[in-house]
């Protein structure tokens, strides 16, 4: 069987259809963000806490109505003294990435041996039957 235009989508319809991408999980990393953030205040308003009692303890003299001093960001710093500003979210993300590379690869493997199956001399039937029995 010749492999046209309209036998090639209809490969990759039935074979995407076969195999649907997973759905971010966009509630999930909303949480985990949320979470986190949660979480980076606590620390800044410790480490706020601390950077007062040291700066007091040093002898730094403060105008008198300065009673407490606030961290408000923070770097991370690499081993190499690098900066590095990475996504914190990254066990949820990475596990979903990765399972939709698998998902891609299962479609593109399906696709082209069908379509090679089909240059080769397939028939309708042949073709029919390669997308029924699609290993799950």
């Amino acid at each position: 069987m010749k492999v046209t235009k309209i036998v090639r989508d209809f490969v990759e319809e039935k074979v995407n259809e076969k195999y649907p991408l997973p759905v971010e999980p966009t509630e999930a990393i909303a949480q985990e963000r949320e979470e986190l953030e949660h979480r980076v205040s606590e620390a800044m308003a410790a480490a706020s806490e601390v950077l007062t009692a040291k700066l007091r303890e040093l002898g730094v003299v403060y105008p008198a109505e300065i009673t407490r001093m606030e961290v408000t960001s923070f770097n991370r710093i690499s081993d190499k003294r690098g900066r590095t500003y990475a996504d914190y979210i990254r066990p949820i993300r990475d596990a979903y990435l990765e399972e939709k590379a698998e998902v891609e690869a299962k479609r593109a493997k399906a696709q082209k041996d069908i379509l090679v199956s089909l240059e080769l001399g397939g028939t309708k039937a042949e073709l029919l039957e390669m997308l029924a029995n699609l290993p799950d």
